[in-house]
């Protein structure tokens, strides 16, 4: 054997190696058994939006079947539409939301930090203007806070924007 078929042997042994041990079902959809995939998992469900304690909207966060993305459908009892869409991007290693309204405005957050119950995003939608974005997941009730605070000075102060406490929405099943 000559050593130009050394480099695709090495290949085809590496990639057997990470196959090796997975299941069928981890083999076809890799993203519902990495846990990069599954950092606002705990924001799943149908919730009622809560802003200063009244119920401004709703919104559904489904996964995406081959469970790659996340995404959420918002709206609240005036009218205003959006939806998001969210993933880990395996080039930067960070969790990613691209949020588009219904006037077409479009806002790509990127993952600060992150743990259990808990993501900061950031996004950048001027020369100085930045979007913070956090998720928490009170464990005692269940519900998750969205809190959004925007800079105008490059990330100097920050002021509350938006502050919506997620409940999840009660079924005819869990009444």
């Amino acid at each position: 054997m000559t050593h130009k078929y050394l480099p695709l042997l090495l290949f085809l042994f590496v990639l057997n190696i990470n196959a090796y041990g997975q299941t069928e079902e981890e083999k076809l959809y890799p993203c519902r058994y990495n846990d990069q995939y599954k950092r606002l998992d705990f924001w799943l469900g149908e919730w009622d939006v809560y802003v200063k304690g009244t119920k401004t909207g709703t919104s559904s966060i489904t996964k995406s079947e081959g469970g790659c993305t996340l995404h959420e459908d918002y709206k609240t009892s005036k009218g205003f539409l959006g939806r998001s869409m969210n993933y880990y991007d395996p080039e930067d290693q960070k969790y990613t939301q691209i949020w588009v309204d219904k006037f077409n405005g479009i806002i790509k957050f990127k993952e600060v930090s992150s743990k259990e119950n808990y993501l900061q995003m950031q996004a950048q939608t001027g020369q100085d203007t930045l979007v913070n974005m956090t998720y928490v997941k009170d464990l005692e009730s269940g519900n998750v806070t969205q809190t959004l605070k925007n800079s105008n000075d490059g990330g100097k102060t920050w002021k509350n924007s938006f502050v919506g406490v997620y409940k999840k929405r009660k079924t005819k099943l869990s009444e």
